[in-house]
């Protein structure tokens, strides 16, 4: 794993103006990625070697898209508070 690091994805970050990226970060990428794109936690659990769905979720984080729907949910929430102007 570390020449395919040294020798394409460092360079290539470097190029893309990423000073430091790391193995870790790209298995978080990677199921993030899926996860915003709909693929199954079974699919990205196999893909990431995980045993449980539980260790699935710590590698999910949620896209832009996702936040900004739970805003907007927190909005129409607060927004139906009696006494909320």
């Amino acid at each position: 794993m570390g020449w395919l690091m040294s020798q394409h994805v460092k360079p290539l970050a470097e190029e893309l103006g990423m000073q430091r990226i790391h193995w870790h970060a790209l298995r978080h990428l990677n199921n993030s990625l899926m996860m915003n794109e709909g693929v199954d936690v079974a699919t990205r659990m196999d893909r990431l070697g995980h045993v449980t769905d539980r260790v699935n979720l710590i590698y999910s984080h949620s896209g832009d898209e996702a936040q900004a729907g739970g805003i907007g949910g927190d909005r129409a929430k607060i927004g139906s508070c009696p006494g909320h102007t």
